[in-house]
C-alpha cells in the first residue's frame, strides 16, 4: 500500500489498538487541537481503510476470533441448564465437580463464590457455616443476540387502523384534509 503521508500509516495502527479516533491522530502525529478532524479524514483515505481491514483480520487470526466461534459461544450461554452444574435433592444441594464440565459449560459460568463463617461461642463452641452463590450469564440476552444474528424476529411495524381509531382517523382526516388540526395556545 502506498501511502503519500507516512501518519496516515500510523494513524492506521494507532486506530486499531484503541478504536478512539481522536487518541490515535494524536498519537501518529496531528495535532493535539481537532485530533477528531484529522482521524476523521484518515479514516475517510482508501488505503487507510485497506490497512485497518487488514489489520483487523491479523488480530482476528491471532486470537482465533470466528464468527462461528462467537455463535458457539452464544449457543453455550444461551442453552445453558442450571442442571449441568447444580444437583439437588431432599438431603440438600451440592455442586457437579468443575472436572466434569465442558469448555461450554464453564463459559456459561458468571459467578462461583464461597464464603465460609466460624461462629464461636461459649465453652469452645464452633459453628462453621459455608455459603455457596453460583450465577450463569444471561440466557436472555444470549438468546436475543443469536435470534438477532438468525433474522429470527420479525421488526416490521404493523398498524391496524381497525374501529374505533379507524373511525377517529377517518374523523380527523375528513375534517383537516389530511393535516391534524392545529391547537392554539390562548
Amino acid at each position: 500500500m502506498e501511502f503519500k503521508d507516512d501518519r496516515h500509516k500510523r494513524f492506521a495502527f494507532e486506530y486499531v489498538v484503541d478504536y478512539n479516533i481522536s487518541k490515535a491522530a494524536v498519537r501518529a502525529g496531528y495535532s493535539p487541537n481537532d485530533p477528531w478532524s484529522s482521524g476523521k479524514a484518515c479514516l475517510m483515505r482508501p488505503e487507510v481503510k485497506a490497512l485497518i481491514d487488514h489489520l483487523e483480520a491479523g488480530i482476528q487470526e491471532a486470537c482465533r476470533i470466528t464468527a462461528e466461534r462467537v455463535i458457539a459461544e452464544l449457543v453455550s450461554l444461551g442453552l445453558s441448564n442450571i442442571k449441568d452444574y447444580v444437583k439437588w435433592d431432599k438431603d440438600g444441594v451440592s455442586m457437579v465437580p468443575s472436572g466434569k464440565l465442558t469448555a461450554g459449560q464453564s463459559a456459561a459460568i458468571k459467578k462461583i463464590k464461597q464464603t465460609k463463617t466460624v461462629v464461636t461461642g461459649k465453652d469452645d463452641y464452633e459453628k462453621e457455616t459455608t455459603i455457596l452463590e453460583f450465577e450463569l450469564h444471561d440466557k436472555l440476552s444470549a438468546l436475543d443476540k443469536l435470534m438477532r444474528h438468525m433474522d429470527l424476529y420479525d421488526d416490521t411495524l404493523k398498524l391496524d387502523a381497525g374501529g374505533e381509531l379507524a373511525k377517529l382517523l377517518e374523523a380527523v382526516n375528513g375534517s383537516t384534509h389530511g393535516r391534524l388540526p392545529s391547537h392554539s395556545r390562548d
